[in-house]
């Protein structure tokens, strides 16, 4: 590198913060592509989510994580830990509030992961465009962040990009000096399995509700690339949606198949827009008991991706 060019910094981002500050919202946003699934359900990140940033000075990778939840239930507890070991995997943390709602308990929860972070940490104040600086100014006089590294009360929103540029700059600034690892084309390094699955769980959840989206997982059995005599590469999946009950069956599946119909399609099209490619979906619906207590596939829809 000679005098005249700037530094190019390349660092790892943990993302903490309780569930439905918009974290994921957040990881899309900044990469500029479909990486994290997005729900209003609570939980619905369950691994961590491996996101890239490509810019001028620079690279980041976005790791988002479980939401900070309090609950003492076993699947939760692995979550947690989920969350809170990236603390050992990162270069920077990213602390992210959701100003428009009080700050509580599983927000401080977050300031205290943050706290425990021995590298730099920056604070970003997400949704910002749902209220006004007075309201942001009483949020903050509440929160008692700590002021160091902390992201302008101007603060960001997820949902309209204001703000995401320079969030990217300050992490950027404070990641340590080093070749980009990634090639510019490339948004994430999850596996074709892994955003198949998430892409049909976060249709499934839009059209689920009350506590059947805590409980259903999504298993992918097959991938197969399916030449067309006019359309070129079809990818042809074959997953099964499992949940705990046979009642929860019934509503996944919808009256006369309504449900999982529209999970299919609307899973195709976001599929189709994520491979480039013409998409085709074989969806069941199956009963696992108590899945959540099971320790094995715990372990496999909550481990680090990539």
């Amino acid at each position: 590198m000679t005098p005249e060019q700037p530094a190019v910094r390349t660092g790892t981002v943990g993302i903490v913060g309780r569930p439905s500050v918009g974290k994921s919202s957040l990881v899309n946003a900044m990469c500029g592509g479909h990486v994290a699934i997005v729900s209003a359900v609570p939980q619905t990140t369950r691994s961590r989510v491996r996101g890239i940033v490509h810019a001028s000075g620079g690279q980041l990778v976005l790791l988002d994580t479980p939401g900070l939840h309090r609950s003492e239930r076993k699947m939760n507890l692995v979550l947690r830990e989920r969350a809170v070991g990236v603390l050992d995997e990162v270069d920077v943390l990213l602390a992210v509030y959701d100003v428009s709602r009080p700050f509580g308990e599983e927000d401080r929860r977050a300031t205290d992961v943050a706290a425990a972070f021995q590298g730099p940490c920056v604070r970003a104040l997400n949704k910002c465009d749902l209220c006004s600086d007075a309201e942001i100014a009483a949020w903050l006089a509440d929160a008692s962040l700590p002021a160091e590294a902390q992201v302008p009360t101007a603060g960001v929103s997820a949902v309209r990009g204001d703000g995401i540029d320079q969030l990217i700059d300050v992490l950027l600034a404070h990641s340590p000096e080093g070749p980009r690892l990634y090639p510019e084309d490339m948004y994430t390094d999850q596996t074709p399995e892994f955003r198949v699955a998430e892409v049909i769980r976060e249709q499934a959840f839009a059209r689920c509700t009350q506590e059947v989206p805590h409980a259903l997982y999504v298993e992918v059995v097959d991938l197969e690339n399916r030449s067309q005599a006019k359309a070129g590469d079809l990818l042809w999946v074959r997953a099964t949606i499992w949940v705990e009950r046979e009642s929860q069956v019934a509503i996944v599946v919808g009256r006369g198949g309504s449900g999982i119909g529209a999970i299919r399609q609307h899973a195709t099209v976001a599929l189709e827009q994520v491979f480039g490619r013409d998409v085709r979906i074989e969806l069941r619906v199956k009963v696992k008991k108590n899945w959540r207590q099971r320790d094995a596939i715990l372990r496999r829809i909550s481990v680090p991706t990539g």
